[in-house]
């Protein structure tokens, strides 16, 4: 699947823009809005801007900040040309050549990033470059992987200075594309190939121990918790791709056995509980 990583130098650029602007006390508020763009229509963002407080003017120059686009070298003549007097700006401008620059030092192919002054992801701990990865086949998806940097974020926790760039992955977005693109299957449901099941609610206490005992030999084992038939019970278990089911009933409780059943080869045997880790 064909993606792109957009990227901006957040807290530098556009927070040194909104103290040009003299929007210095509302700027978080101006790129939680930002964040919003490519959500809502350009008449719910200008209204949102008014709702912050902003004058004509400085929405005017937000506008014209958010429109910015082109191939990468273009965004930042761009950027350039705003003649932006502020030492904030200036050094986010400056940074973010560094980090262009530093990628194609990488031979990363242009085409795989792209320079975007609407990605703000508005929070307030970033501290340098952040980023969004889109997946240009499924542009609905939205972000799939987003992050950026941050120098202060650790402080929270520890008077240690410990600066740092941090990632965060959409897996559910990110597996629903890959599903649908055929890259990856859903045939087995889950890591383990083991369920147990209790006849009825009166073996749970036994199924518990029985799935325990299977754990505690490294078998990745489910346990069936669900007041349903066997019958449906099983259907489970045949969607969920696994191979094994370990039934326990009253008899198998009293005698401590289990009944394992193949689920594939559709055979069943009993099994002394001992014996269950070795069968399997």
């Amino acid at each position: 699947t064909t993606f792109i990583v957009k990227i901006e130098a957040e807290t530098q650029i556009l927070n040194g823009f909104f103290e040009a602007l003299g929007l210095k006390s509302v700027a978080g508020s101006v790129m939680r809005a930002i964040d919003k763009m490519e959500k809502i229509s350009p008449d719910a963002f200008v209204k949102l801007l008014k709702d912050i407080g902003l004058s004509a003017k400085h929405i005017e120059g937000v506008q014209a900040l958010t429109a910015i686009s082109g191939t990468n070298d273009e965004v930042l003549a761009a950027l350039e040309s705003l003649e932006v007097e502020n030492d904030t700006f200036t050094a986010g401008l400056d940074a973010l050549r560094q980090v262009i620059s530093a990628l194609r030092m990488m031979n990363v192919p242009e085409q795989r990033f792209q320079i975007d002054p609407k990605i703000a992801r508005g929070l307030d701990y970033y501290t340098g470059t952040v980023y969004e990865t889109n997946l240009l086949n499924y542009p609905g998806l939205g972000s799939v992987c987003s992050g950026g940097r941050y120098d202060d974020l650790a402080g929270y926790y520890t008077k240690t200075p410990l600066s740092g760039v941090g990632i965060s992955i959409g897996l559910s977005r990110l597996f629903y594309a890959l599903q649908k693109e055929g890259v990856i299957t859903a045939d087995q449901q889950s890591p383990a190939h083991t369920i147990v099941i209790p006849v009825t609610e009166e073996q749970h206490d036994y199924a518990i121990r029985v799935a325990a005992s299977l754990r505690a030999k490294n078998i990745p084992t489910v346990l069936h918790t669900e007041s349903e038939v066997m019958a449906k019970k099983l259907r489970f278990a045949n969607r969920m791709g696994f191979s094994h089911a370990v039934i326990v009933g009253s008899q198998e409780e009293a005698d401590q056995t289990v009944q394992l059943k193949q689920l594939h080869e559709r055979t069943e045997k009993s099994v002394k509980l001992e014996l269950l880790p070795k069968a399997l």
